[in-house]
């Protein structure tokens, strides 16, 4: 009996060493179907031959959200005009890279919201920390001095940062709890981002924007903050701002 199951088994192995592997698993699943009530060592062959499930390593959680800063004074529109022509004189090719003024801001904390409940409860979160942190309303400006990110993405900075970072901090520890900020936000670099590249392989066009030397009356004027948004990561809207989940005002204390 043993003697048999083994030149079972030897012309089981022989009949696949010899098939092209595509015709392989139909051949392996022909005998699964047929052996469902069989044990022993010939279930263990089959069981061998089968096609092992490849393990796949899940996406990194990408945002889905965001707690921002609207920039959208005249004086900073007009800064925004103003910054472009400038730099397109040098890097035309940069054209496309440049954002739509509708959509500038400055990001606090992104999020990884999953489902419409996260959201309402993060629009909920983000009230109640808002109300209980009694920060008050800040005043931002930004340097005149562009910089840039790998020399793909092109902003300028914020001021006062201690400020930003004060107003930020409540709602990245309460964000942080929940595990919905995103690993990017534990240590933000605030910035307004100008232009930026889409795709990751592209020329690095702005690397030397630093010598760039700005005209001295470009000025953004000051962003009085006193309301912060919740904003999925969709501009589709009618006045070309991100999809706003939520305005919350800041508390005058």
């Amino acid at each position: 009996m043993a003697a048999a199951e083994d030149l079972s088994l030897n012309q089981m192995a022989e009949e696949l060493s010899i098939t092209p592997k595509k015709e392989q698993t139909e051949i392996v699943e022909e005998w699964k179907d047929s052996w469902d009530d069989v044990s022993g060592p010939e279930a263990d062959l089959v069981s061998f031959f089968l096609p092992k499930p490849q393990l796949r390593h899940p996406p990194p959680n990408r945002p889905t959200h965001f707690i921002c800063i609207r920039v959208d004074s005249p004086a900073a529109l007009q800064a925004f005009q103003r910054i472009k022509k400038k730099v397109l004189s040098r890097i035309p090719q940069s054209e496309p890279l440049w954002l739509d003024p509708a959509t500038l801001h400055v990001t606090l904390s992104l999020l990884v919201l999953k489902g419409p409940e996260e959201v309402r409860a993060a629009a909920e979160l983000m009230r109640t920390t808002i109300r209980n942190s009694h920060k008050p309303p800040i005043s931002v400006s930004f340097t005149p001095k562009l910089r840039h990110f790998n020399g793909t993405v092109l902003h300028v900075t914020p001021q006062p940062l201690f400020d930003i970072q004060c107003l930020n901090s409540p709602l990245q520890e309460v964000f942080k709890e929940k595990g919905w900020l995103h690993h990017h936000s534990r240590r933000p670099t605030y910035h307004l981002t100008l232009a930026k590249a889409r795709e990751r392989m592209t020329e690095k066009m702005f690397e030397g924007i630093g010598t760039m030397k700005l005209a001295k009356d470009i000025n953004f004027g000051k962003i009085e903050v006193d309301k912060l948004y919740l904003c999925g990561m969709s501009t589709d809207t009618d006045d070309g701002f991100y999809q706003v989940v939520c305005v919350v005002q800041l508390p005058n204390v």
